[in-house]
């Protein structure tokens, strides 16, 4: 059982510092673009773009370097990720014109390709390891990751008229994990394949359980959720959609449109905060709900969502906003936890990274398509895209209660 010991020993801890600090640049940088470059007179569509512009890369990269992945093993890769994504940065501090500037996000979006997906496969590779337990952990390094970041953006553009320095600061986030990933990431020991070690780790269990350890009893619970689960991939498919363009219309039209009502910058920050809370806490703990009580919980979160969109687009009251945004973050939260809950398990039933790699693709595709559709139509109107989402919303949640929940089955 030597090998069963090792493995045990695999330290999480620089996963969980490698997302908090990337989802932390992410936040600071992401709500602070619309903002910038409205100031210097650049076109809401080409705004939308330039938001987007990690995306335009990222919708093909994790497909791409997924193979790379395997071959390269997971270190190899997320220090790739991290060297690749800093040289981009460095960029900020030559120039923040839109044209360099949407050209560094590009760069970015290509080299993150090798990041998300290894991180959560990392997670996944190991049947030894207490999947629901690090699953939590992971929800909860990136978004508190977010959460610092908005408090930063905010304490920063607070203090600090000059609004661009946030754009000198936050790669540091980014040159730390490099060496983090250097010098501290431990490479998984996936086992998955390794019939004779996964033989011996069972019959070890087996003889845990003889001992009527409630623990050992909640794993086998936890092993059994998900590896014995059935549901159509359209499922968190349409799970995917409405949280991608949840946020990327958040991230892109509420900045702006508090640009419009003369929010201080610092107050779109700590909107963004009470967002991020109220999703860390619904997904972390989602992370401990059942599938079937996460299923049943979401056929009242994606009409919620609807109603809070069309009430986003009516509102113009700052104190509405952080209310609405509470509500907004629950319900995506849930949502969010239960998406991920589904890939892992696919993850771990075909042995593979490729439904990762796959998420991660389709979470690119949805954010371009979200900040390529929002640009045109804020031209229109600031609010409309609320409208829209309300609509969009209503007809997804009509299609998962009527045609696809039936075909899930989490539980007996």
């Amino acid at each position: 059982m030597k090998n069963t010991k090792r493995i045990d020993k695999w330290r999480f801890w620089p996963v969980f510092i490698l997302a908090f600090n990337y989802i932390a640049n992410v936040s600071i940088i992401g709500l602070i673009v619309p903002i910038y470059f409205d100031r210097i007179g650049v076109s809401s569509i080409l705004i939308a773009v330039i938001s987007a512009g990690t995306t335009i890369t990222y919708i093909f990269s994790p497909i791409l370097l997924n193979k790379l992945s395997e071959r390269w093993h997971r270190k190899s890769s997320i220090i790739i990720a991290m060297g690749g994504t800093s040289i981009a940065q460095l960029m900020f501090f030559f120039t923040l014109q839109p044209i360099p500037f949407l050209l560094a996000r590009i760069i970015e979006g290509f080299f993150m390709g090798f990041f998300w997906t290894n991180i959560q496969s990392s997670i996944s590779d190991n049947i030894h390891h207490d999947h629901k337990k690090l699953t939590v952990l992971y929800n909860l390094s990136w978004n508190t990751g977010s959460l610092f970041g908005f408090v930063f953006g905010a304490i920063i553009s607070l203090n600090f008229n000059d609004i661009s320095l946030l754009f000198i600061i936050s790669p540091i986030f980014i040159f730390i994990n490099f060496f983090i990933a250097i010098f501290t990431f431990k490479e998984p020991k996936k086992i998955n394949t390794n019939s004779n070690l996964k033989d011996s780790i069972n019959n070890e269990k087996n003889r845990e359980l003889v001992q009527i350890n409630n623990k050992d009893y909640n794993r086998q619970e936890s092993k059994y959720e998900f590896n014995e689960i059935s549901f159509p991939l359209i499922y968190p498919i349409l799970l995917i959609i409405i949280f991608c363009f949840t946020r990327g219309v958040i991230g892109l039209v509420f900045p702006l449109k508090s640009e419009f009502l003369n929010f201080e910058v610092y107050l779109i920050y700590i909107a963004n905060f009470f967002l991020g809370l109220s999703q860390s806490i619904s997904m972390t703990l989602a992370s401990f709900l059942s599938l079937n009580n996460l299923k049943k919980i979401n056929k009242f979160t994606i009409p919620s969502l609807a109603i809070l969109f069309s009430l986003m687009g009516l509102n113009s009251d700052y104190i509405i906003f952080i209310i609405l945004f509470v509500f907004i973050g629950c319900c995506i939260g849930v949502m969010y936890g239960l998406t991920l809950k589904l890939i892992l398990s696919l993850n771990m039933k075909n042995n593979t990274s490729k439904y990762s790699s796959g998420f991660e693709s389709f979470i690119g595709l949805n954010f371009l398509i979200t900040a390529i559709i929002s640009g045109f139509v804020i031209e229109i109107s600031l609010d409309l895209m609320f409208y829209i989402l309300f609509i969009l919303f209503l007809a997804m949640a009509i299609i998962i209660i009527i045609l696809v929940n039936k075909k899930i089955k989490f539980s007996k």
